[in-house]
């Protein structure tokens, strides 16, 4: 059953695991780094000064989506800002104000903050090299941003996240873009100097929007490490690069033990690739999802979606993803398999449970589930 929405999303009783072989695959997968590629796929974000550049910073709190099917983990995609962490930094069972829940608690959250630390001292050092600033090599004050953020269905995890940072001797706010002011291409909330940025906004990912032009310019100035950072958006999380990562891994020389990851990406293709006719013939056998975007929307199962509403979707824009069925766990709800990273180092792992046609929070037995390896 579906436990608390304390941070935000229902969790769920019990733990689940996946087996040693999947695991293994995973595991090789993030370590490998081929799902990071070089150079952005869209020119207007090769020349984008924000965007142009691959940085050794900006990959906190990627989240990997795997569907866990007969033939091995799937890689559904990469978020990254992915939510929910907050949610699974104990297990369930183990009874509230016991000893061995604050250590289950502490081990998680030590990571989380040493994920900061690093990311930060990353930036730190990357633009004391390249830029003329005045970032201090000290990290004290941490802004955790969203737009309309007191509004956003995980508000609570930003609360919990600040904090656990509080506990660490950091300053630490949940703002919205508007609490902050640009001051000598510095940002700084109230009198407070930011250095580090935990950017939670969707779906500007590039942060082009007017409204975040004040976070851009900033970072721009290297006055702010910012993680997720765009730059890490359009080379790990845009769903047009899902056919790159493939060519890179079937390109590679990677091992082909029983670990091997070859195939662990399914077939993505743009639907410019075939015709209108040819995808409704074969429907059935994808799922229609846009290239940008989050929390599911304007994804489609091709065995769900009309011939009508296929025909409406901009092929230009749409991408074709090969169907590969979720597991089932006990209790009958669809699940897939969320590895929590910074760049390649694993921060926690959860099972996001769901009824519907897609990913989805809102049926009774939806809910995150701490997961095992």
């Amino acid at each position: 059953m579906s436990g608390n929405r304390q941070f935000g999303v229902p969790k769920k009783d019990g733990i689940e695991r996946t087996s040693y072989p999947n695991w293994k695959k995973i595991e090789r997968f993030i370590d490998s780094e081929m799902w990071w590629i070089d150079d952005p796929i869209l020119h207007e974000d090769a020349v984008d000064p924000l965007l142009e550049k691959k940085i050794p910073f900006g990959a906190f709190m990627l989240g990997f989506d795997f569907h866990l099917t007969s033939t091995g983990p799937k890689l559904i995609e990469i978020n990254t800002n992915a939510g929910g962490l907050a949610t699974v930094f104990t297990f369930s069972c183990t009874p509230e104000g016991s000893p061995l829940k604050e250590m289950e608690r502490k081990h998680i959250t030590n990571k989380f903050i040493k994920a900061i630390r690093d990311e930060y001292d990353i930036g730190y050092k990357y633009f004391h090299s390249n830029y003329d600033n005045s970032l201090s090599n000290t990290l004290t004050t941490i802004a955790i941003v969203d737009d309309n953020v007191e509004k956003q269905g995980l508000y609570s995890e930003m609360l919990e996240f600040k904090r656990i940072l509080e506990e660490d001797n950091l300053n630490a706010f949940v703002v919205s873009p508007e609490d902050l002011h640009l001051k000598d291409n510095c940002l700084y909330y109230n009198d407070y100097r930011i250095d580090f940025l935990y950017n939670r906004i969707t779906p500007d990912f590039r942060l082009r929007d007017i409204s975040h032009q004040h976070i851009r310019q900033a970072g721009l100035a290297g006055e702010v490490v910012i993680s997720p950072h765009p730059a890490t958006y359009v080379r790990v999380a845009d769903k047009r690069n899902l056919p790159i990562i493939s060519d890179k891994i079937l390109n590679s020389t990677i091992e082909m033990d029983e670990y091997s990851f070859k195939d662990i990406i399914p077939l993505t293709l743009s639907m410019n690739e075939k015709s209108m006719d040819e995808w409704i013939k074969e429907r059935k056998k994808w799922v229609f999802k846009p290239p940008e975007g989050n929390g599911s929307k304007g994804v489609y199962r091709g065995d769900k979606i009309s011939a009508t509403k296929l025909k409406s979707l901009p092929m230009e824009s749409t991408l074709a993803q090969e169907y590969c069925p979720p597991s089932t766990s006990e209790d009958g709800t669809k699940l897939d398999f969320r590895v929590f990273t910074r760049d390649n180092d694993v921060l926690g792992l959860a099972t996001r449970h769901f009824t519907g046609q897609v990913m989805e929070m809102k049926g009774k037995k939806s809910g995150f589930k701490m997961a095992l390896p």
